[in-house]
Order: C-alpha cells, then sequence, then structure tokens
C-alpha cells in the first residue's frame, strides 16, 4: 500500500453499502424500467469509483456507507442511457461520495504489523525504548519456563517499520530479531483536518496548521509520491532577494 499502506476510512460508519431508489421504482420489480436498472448500475460503478480511491489519499475506502435516498430525474430526456449520460452521471456518482465522506470526519487508518520478539531481560529496555519512538506499543510479554528468555509481542505500524530491524539489531547487539506478520488496520484518531478556531487556541498557537499532525503529513505524502495535489505552502513569508555588490 502506499506510504507504508494506508486507506480513507470514514469515523462513524461501518459498512459499505449503496441503496438506489428512483422515482419511478416500487418493490414490484414487473414495474422497473430498463432506464431504472441502467441508471442504477451507473451510479454503482461511479460508487466503485470512489470507494477504490477515497478523496483523502486516493486509497481504498473503508468502512463506509453512503446511502443515496432519493433521484429524481425525468425519463422523457433520457434517450439514450449509454453514451455521454452515463459517463456525467458517473463521474457526477463519484463527485457526490467523496463530498459525503469529506463532510463527515473522515480518518486515516493505518495498516500494523504484529512483531515477535524473543529477548533476555538486558535488553528489554532496548526494545521498548525502539517500539516506542515508532509509535508502538508492547502487548503480550510472557517469560519463557525454565529459562530466562522473555517472549514480547507488540504492534508496529506499517509505516514505521522501514529500518526498524537494523535499528533494533544494533541497539541489541544483533541479539534480538524481531518477526514482523501484518495484523490489522487501526484508524488514527487525529483530524487530518483539524485547525485553530477558537480565540484561546489563536491567541496561543497561532493560526498557523499543526506541524505534529501525522495523519495531514502521511496524507500529502502519499499524495505528493502519486502526483495529486496538496494544499502545502511551499513559500510562507518571501523576501525580495537583493545583491551585496555595492552601487557605483
Amino acid at each position: 500500500m502506499a506510504c507504508g499502506g494506508f486507506k480513507d476510512t470514514d469515523h462513524e460508519s461501518e459498512t459499505i453499502e449503496v441503496d438506489i431508489q428512483s422515482e419511478n421504482s416500487s418493490t414490484n420489480t414487473s414495474k422497473i424500467s430498463n432506464n431504472d436498472i441502467d441508471i442504477k448500475e451507473t451510479l454503482r460503478v461511479g460508487f466503485d469509483c470512489a470507494a477504490n480511491a477515497g478523496p483523502l489519499c486516493a486509497e481504498p475506502l473503508r468502512g463506509v456507507c453512503i446511502v443515496v435516498e432519493e433521484i429524481k430525474y425525468l425519463e422523457e430526456e433520457i434517450k439514450d442511457i449509454y453514451g455521454p449520460f452515463q459517463g456525467q452521471m458517473i463521474s457526477t456518482m463519484q463527485e457526490v461520495c467523496k463530498s459525503a465522506v469529506l463532510g463527515n470526519s473522515p480518518r486515516l487508518a493505518e495498516g500494523m504489523y504484529i512483531c515477535t520478539f524473543t529477548t533476555t531481560q538486558e535488553y528489554i529496555g532496548k526494545l521498548y525504548t525502539v517500539i516506542s519512538k515508532r509509535r508502538g506499543k508492547i502487548v503480550e510479554e510472557v517469560l519463557t519456563e525454565g529459562t530466562d528468555l522473555f517472549v514480547c509481542k507488540a504492534y508496529l505500524p506499517v509505516i514505521e517499520s522501514f529500518g526498524f530491524a537494523e535499528e533494533l539489531r544494533r541497539m541489541t547487539s544483533g541479539l534480538v530479531l524481531p518477526q514482523l506478520v501484518f495484523s490489522h488496520w487501526e484508524t488514527m484518531l487525529d483530524d487530518p483536518f483539524y485547525t485553530r478556531k477558537t480565540v484561546e487556541e489563536m491567541e496561543e498557537f497561532g493560526d498557523q496548521p499543526l506541524l505534529d499532525n501525522l495523519p495531514k503529513t502521511f496524507i500529502n505524502k502519499v499524495r505528493r509520491r502519486k502526483g495529486l495535489q496538496t494544499d502545502e505552502k511551499l513559500v510562507i513569508h518571501a523576501d525580495k532577494q537583493r545583491t551585496l555588490t555595492k552601487m557605483r
């Protein structure tokens, strides 16, 4: 996955579903026209396009439910469902889904590794140091009966795993080797679009964006790697360049 494995996710939803109802549709399938069925399939294609490339960093959506409650159209104006009209409906549905996700507090989900270590008590402190430095957390620590070896398990973000084995070997003199296996997706609770709005926050921190907003940093990295537009400011305070040569 891009940038260590991320997915766009809705903070409040849990399932993926599309419920499409047109004005002329009903529970009786015999009354549904061919145009109704074709339009529903077209909207599903637009939803699939939006679900495969979310609005945050063009990664698949996860845990999102989008319900289309009602669609109104004039059937006599639709002469040919296939052609330019179909493409317009797909793009419209795609943009509507992306706007709906952005308007409901989206969050970034990052992939997590489950790491297994076997070490002695001498190197447990260094192991904790390396894990905490990379935003990991120890979830299990068991002493092997009859020995002085500890079997530890920890969760580690995928993006933080680059160079992890080398650093761990360097800190433990090569006596601790990790075994990494993908475990699950974990939602990052920080809002990537958080801005300071209250007067107290503005007076204390200023109006500049948060420098330690990890979700926003990861989103910009993924979008930059994919060639997508970012809202980063390359120049904040521009000064006119001057020459140091003396005027004669």
